[in-house]
């Protein structure tokens, strides 16, 4: 905003008040801004006098950020059945190439969606969440190699409805399942993910931000695993900075 170059005279003695002038010369934006309007929250460095600091008393609440959060603390099960189409023979989503083509099977973690609104365009959003989960896929990695089976379980972060490349997490067997711990369901060795995301100059508006699960239904070119995936969430957050 420029420096205020004039402020018309909205009152002048002797003349008849019109009702139309008064509202154009005290709030109607102007490409040359030249209204009481400017005043009223419009002013910015430009009209600040040099070496006059701003301290935080001055600051609106919510002027400057605009935090939102949400959590849950329930488990969160996940059975194989509600990825029927997953079949790592044609839809591998151990493969990040691979898995990009899946998106749509993701479902929403309960307790790690946020939906949020930017008051104003924003330098930045940073996002933090934290959530842990383990299942019964057979899948491992043996010496940093992939297995044959190609099951494994993967949590990524969406962002307006589409993946974020570089925020992913897979996972393979986190479930001891040797023969001594029959039929005990022994989890174990859960991976836990405290991720963050940045989001660089959003524009004002609303967004929709969540972390999805996926997982592998069926074997490798075979039939249904009857796996499960259990997720525990703690929350998610969102730090709008202006």
């Amino acid at each position: 905003m420029p420096d205020i170059a004039a402020v018309p005279n909205i009152f002048a003695p002797g003349d008849t008040t019109d009702a139309v002038a008064f509202l154009t010369d005290l709030w109607k934006p102007k490409t040359t801004e030249n209204t009481a309007a400017i005043i009223n929250g419009g002013l910015d460095h430009d009209n600040l006098k040099a070496g006059v600091l701003v301290p935080k008393q001055m600051l609106q609440r919510r002027s400057q950020s605009a935090p939102v959060a949400t959590g849950a603390t329930a488990n969160l099960d996940y059975l194989d059945d509600l990825f029927a189409d997953v079949d790592p023979l044609t839809r591998d989503i151990v493969d990040v190439a691979n898995d990009d083509l899946n998106y749509g099977e993701y479902i929403n973690v309960p307790g790690a969606c946020l939906s949020f609104f930017v008051p104003w365009s924003a330098s930045i959003v940073a996002l933090t969440w934290n959530v842990y989960w383990g299942s019964d896929a057979s899948g491992h990695y043996n010496a940093g190699n992939e297995d044959s089976t190609h099951e494994a379980v993967n949590m990524r972060l969406f962002v307006q409805g589409l993946p974020v490349a570089a925020a992913k997490r897979s996972s393979r067997n986190t479930l001891n399942q040797s023969p001594s711990n029959f039929p005990t369901t022994n989890w174990w060795s859960a991976r836990y993910w405290a991720g963050h995301h940045l989001m660089a100059a959003p524009a004002k508006g609303w967004y929709n931000v969540s972390i999805k699960v996926l997982m592998t239904a069926r074997a490798y070119g075979g039939p249904p695993l009857h796996h499960q995936c259990r997720v525990r969430c703690r929350g998610m957050r969102a730090i709008v900075l202006r």
